[in-house]
This record gives C-alpha cells, structure tokens and sequence, in this order.
C-alpha cells in the first residue's frame, strides 16, 4: 500500500475514533505511520557517550555483589533483592 494512502486512511479513522468517542487507538494511526512507515535514523551518540563512563561487570560478579548485600539466590533470581536499587559500589 502506497504510503500516501496509508496516511489518508490513518487520518480518516482518527477522524472517526474522535468523533464517536471510540476506546483506545484506531488500528492504524499516524505516529504508527512515522515509526514504521518510513525509514529513519536515530543519534545514539548521547547514550553511547554516558553509558560508555560506566563499568561492566560479568554475569558471575554481579551475582556474588548482590549475594554479599544479603541477597538469596532465589532472590535474585525472581529479582525480589530489596537492596537491587542500591547503587553499585
């Protein structure tokens, strides 16, 4: 379906959704349209440049700092560690 028709019909049951007062979203909107009708790019720089300042840590680390907190390892596996939010030391 060409994308012009795509976004017609999208105005159209937005349009209809509004005037008759209808529940949750129409089956096709516009914002749906602009993520996955087109094709864009997203700047990541920001994030990669933030998360770059943080340390890594294996798997089996982590695990033996959230056991050291007081943590039981059923605990951490269903992720109920009350200390989970505690910043990393």
């Amino acid at each position: 379906m060409p994308f012009g028709v795509a976004w017609a019909m999208a105005d159209v049951m937005g349009a209809v959704w509004r005037i008759f007062r209808r529940e949750g979203e129409p089956p096709i909107t516009r914002q749906m349209l602009r993520l996955i009708g087109q094709p864009f790019t997203i700047d990541i720089s920001r994030a990669r440049n933030q998360l770059a300042t943080l340390r890594v840590i294996s798997p089996a680390e982590g695990m033996r700092r959230m056991q050291a907190r007081g943590a039981s390892p059923a605990q951490i596996a269903l992720g109920n560690n009350p200390q989970s939010r505690v910043a990393a030391s």
